[in-house]
């Protein structure tokens, strides 16, 4: 007789940084609880199925229409808290890209100058048309503007880095130069390569988006850049944050009545909410080049440490 198994639902299946969070939380209960864990997912989502390939914890999958039982009843490894990137941090679970991944990826990095050994910096900038929109004009707070990651690129390459851009076809091409693989728009690209590429990083550097609990489920040390929620400062609503040390947040610059203000004004004024522009009273600007580089300056010396 089979040993029971426990079935998840995903709880914001068309948000892929939600999805992330339920793959983190699912492996931790199996961890946990030593029973089989299931999940169920939607076959038309293509980033659905690369994140399965990415889960080493699961033990049954199954298409959402193809489910037996009623989806609605099936578990929600969160506890209905959306984004809570604590998940009862007692134990430690890994996504991994797949090695047939970085068959396809090897061959490209070389056309570019960059070896796998190479110290490698990933960066991801989320932009207006970004692919996994729920409608277009969605957050708009979360957008950047790419010239300080283009910026950024020059200036880790000038060190002798090489530079992965990671993003989607409507994102701006970054400048070719070389040791520069801009993926985002290398054909055929899915979300499965982005996770083989960011597991090879030795940094992250990414926007409020998608891609940076990627980058923390695969153990990469991430920065999160710009991000509008006034972590890690307390009385925010949700856990909007890693849920592991090593990571740090930056937020966005936030500006009330022309003076700029703390992370914890931040989270007073908008009640715990996200933090967005109010027109002639608060603005946002997105974080400095100098910024960006003193939060990797800060986490490289444990990657060197680690290697």
């Amino acid at each position: 007789m089979a040993a029971p198994i426990d079935w998840f639902r995903l709880l914001v299946p068309n948000a892929v940084g939600n999805c992330v969070v339920d793959h983190v939380a699912v492996a931790k209960h199996r961890v946990r609880s030593g029973r089989r864990v299931g999940l169920l997912y939607d076959p038309a989502r293509q980033f659905h199925i690369d994140l399965i390939l990415c889960n080493p914890y699961l033990d049954e999958v199954c298409a959402v229409d193809s489910f037996c039982g009623d989806p609605d009843r099936a578990l929600d490894a969160t506890g209905g808290l959306t984004w809570n990137y604590l998940i009862e941090n007692t134990e430690v679970v890994r996504m991994r890209a797949p090695q047939e991944a970085g068959q396809e990826l090897v061959p490209v990095l070389r056309e570019h100058g960059i070896e796998v050994t190479d110290p490698i910096i990933a960066l991801h900038a989320r932009e207006p048309g970004y692919q996994h929109y729920i409608r277009p004009d969605h957050e708009s707070e979360r957008f950047v503007q790419v010239e300080i990651f283009i910026q950024l690129a020059r200036h880790y390459l000038h060190r002798g880095f090489k530079v992965i851009r990671i993003g989607d076809p409507g994102s701006t091409p970054f400048p070719p130069q070389p040791g520069l693989f801009d993926a985002a728009h290398w054909a055929g690209k899915r979300l499965v390569h982005d996770a083989w590429l960011i597991e090879h990083a030795a940094l992250l550097v990414a926007t409020d988006s998608g891609i940076w609990p990627l980058g923390v489920a695969l153990g990469t040390a991430s920065v999160l850049s710009n991000s509008c929620h006034g972590q890690p400062a307390l009385g925010t609503r949700r856990h909007w944050f890693p849920w592991e040390p090593g990571h740090r947040v930056l937020n966005k610059r936030l500006f009330v009545d022309g003076r700029e203000v703390t992370a914890r004004e931040g989270v007073r004024l908008f009640g715990g909410e996200r933090w967005h522009a109010v027109e002639g009273k608060v603005r946002l600007e997105d974080n400095t080049l100098e910024q960006l580089t003193e939060a990797v300056e800060s986490l490289l010396p444990r990657q060197e440490e680690a290697a």
